[in-house]
């Protein structure tokens, strides 16, 4: 008999209320996340990352998530995660690269719905 594979990415997709923390800013935003699997082993999508409309991608080890330097649309990303039960700790930094802003340090804790 075969076991089914087990992927611990299962635990963490669904809806998360976002609760955002800018170091950089010093001010709170309040936004929803998606987080849905991608057809790459171990890797996920985050829908409406940093409150921005944009998708980008992680990957995920157990518990740590590790968002990988990447460009999307006019944002510049990277960081770190854990993930604890129904709750989802990110620590990253954003760049807005067309409009030369500086580096956005975000604490972001979020609580899947």
């Amino acid at each position: 008999m075969v076991e089914p594979a087990y992927d611990s990415r299962d635990r963490i997709v669904g809806h998360y209320d976002a609760e955002e923390y800018s170091e950089s800013y010093n001010e709170w935003i309040y936004y929803s996340i998606y987080i849905s699997k991608s057809s790459y082993r171990e890797r996920i999508y985050l829908d409406n990352f940093y409150g921005s409309n944009i998708r980008i991608y992680a990957v995920v080890n157990y518990d740590r998530i590790t968002i990988p330097y990447q460009v999307v649309g006019s944002y510049e990303v990277e960081g770190v995660g854990t993930v604890n039960g129904n709750y989802l700790s990110l620590s990253y930094r954003v760049k807005d690269i067309y409009s030369n802003s500086y580096s956005d340090f975000c604490e972001t804790e979020a609580r899947r719905y």
